[in-house]
C-alpha cells in the first residue's frame, strides 16, 4: 500500500512493480513448491517469475503498451505449460493470481502517468480492496473464486488499459477504460456479495 501510494505521488509505476515483485519472490522462497524441474520451481512457476521480472523492467525502462502486452501473453503461457506438464498446484495458482493483480495495479499506474483519469486506479485497487475486506469477515468468506467470466474481465480490462496507454489521453481511451473497469467491477461483485452474505 505504501509503495502504491508513493508510485502515485511520484508517478513511478516501477516502484510498485519492484516492491510487489520482491514480496512475491519472498513468498516463493518461503513456500517453495516441490518440482523436479528448474530448481524445484517447475517450468510454469519459472515462467510466472520471468513475467514478474519483465513487468518490473517494462514499468521502469519501457512503459509502452507493447512491452506490457508481452507480459499479458506470458500470462497465458504459464497456465498452458502448467496444464501440459502436470504442474498445476494451489501454490502456482496463487502465485499466478497475485502476479495478475500486481500487473493490473502497475498497468493502471502507468496509464495514469500517461494522462488517464484518476479513477483508472480503481482497476488496480479492486483485488487489494477485496483482500483487505476479507480480513473483517469470517474465514468461510475468504475462499478465492476463479471464474471464466473473471478471466475474461481481467483480459478485457488489461487490453483497455493497453489501448489507453497506446492512444494517450482521448475520449475514446477514456471510454475504453470505463468499459474495462465496468467488467472488473462486475467480476468482483460476486466476491463482495459473498462477503456481505457471510
Amino acid at each position: 500500500m505504501v509503495a502504491g501510494g508513493m508510485s502515485v505521488v511520484l508517478a513511478k509505476p516501477w516502484l510498485l512493480a519492484a516492491v510487489g515483485a520482491v514480496s512475491l519472490v519472498v513468498l516463493v522462497a518461503l513456500q517453495k513448491p516441490s518440482s523436479p524441474r528448474v530448481w524445484g520451481l517447475g517450468i510454469a512457476n519459472a515462467i510466472t517469475l520471468f513475467r514478474l521480472a519483465l513487468l518490473v523492467v517494462a514499468s521502469a525502462v519501457m512503459p509502452r503498451a507493447w512491452a506490457f502486452f508481452v507480459v499479458l501473453v506470458l500470462d497465458g503461457v504459464d497456465g498452458a505449460v502448467a496444464r501440459r506438464l502436470g504442474e498445476e498446484s494451489p501454490f502456482g495458482a496463487q502465485l499466478d493470481m497475485e502476479t495478475d493483480a500486481l500487473f493490473v495495479a502497475v498497468l493502471s499506474l502507468a496509464t495514469l502517468a500517461a494522462g488517464a483519469p484518476w479513477w483508472v486506479l480503481t482497476c488496480g485497487a479492486l483485488r487489494y480492496v477485496l483482500v483487505l475486506a476479507r480480513t473483517v469477515f469470517p474465514a468461510e468468506a475468504a475462499r478465492e473464486r476463479r471464474t471464466s467470466f473473471g478471466r475474461v474481465a481481467f483480459v478485457f480490462a488489461v487490453l483497455t488499459l493497453l489501448a489507453s496507454l497506446q492512444l494517450g489521453p482521448s475520449p475514446i481511451a477514456t471510454g475504453l477504460l470505463a468499459l474495462g473497469l465496468g467488467g472488473l467491477v462486475a467480476s468482483f461483485s460476486g466476491d463482495f456479495a459473498m462477503l456481505r452474505r457471510a
